[in-house]
């Protein structure tokens, strides 16, 4: 990576010494931009946490909470592993595509602090921690697609008026 950048400044500076001694700049222009889109289209942009594209795993065993509600695991338990590149598809059947996703993460599987103080290490799940790749009446499925590894709680809660959550 290096190596393509100090190639990409010596073709810049090139282009700047070009312009300013009233040369046409484009041709090595283009040979600089092509330079660099093809770095990004092969290695650059690739992530190096492992292969993508795993079979998601079809968790069965959340826990429905009245007709509108679905976690994935109790709050105060033990949360499922979510290492990189990891999908999780959850069968949640509320029966209606109005719901709210709430998903957080942990470093540790169990980080709900007995304690009570309070004390837990929870962050809500943003950005690639949790990549939404479908969202249907019955299932919900997810991607970790960062280099992190951690420990995953969802909930959804679809509006409990929805005339179709339940069914």
């Amino acid at each position: 990576m290096a190596f393509v950048l100090r190639v990409a400044l010596v073709m810049a500076s090139s282009v700047l010494v070009t312009l300013r001694k009233g040369g046409n700049a484009l041709p090595v222009f283009g040979l600089v931009s092509a330079c660099l889109l093809s770095f990004c289209f092969t290695s650059a942009c690739q992530t190096s946490c492992g292969a993508g594209n795993q079979t998601p795993i079809v968790y069965a065993d959340g826990i429905k909470i009245e007709s509108h509600s679905y976690e994935s695991t109790a709050y105060e338990g033990e949360w499922l592993h979510y290492p990189s590149q990891r999908r999780f598809e959850f069968p949640h059947n509320l029966g209606t595509m109005n719901y709210q996703i709430d998903a957080y993460v942990a470093f540790s599987s169990r980080p709900v602090s007995n304690d009570g103080l309070g004390n837990s290490d929870i962050a809500l799940a943003s950005g690639d921690i949790l990549v939404i790749e479908q969202k249907t009446e019955k299932t919900l499925r997810v991607r970790n697609d960062t280099c992190s590894e951690e420990y995953l709680y969802i909930r959804v809660t679809a509006d409990s008026t929805d005339t179709d959550a339940g069914l």
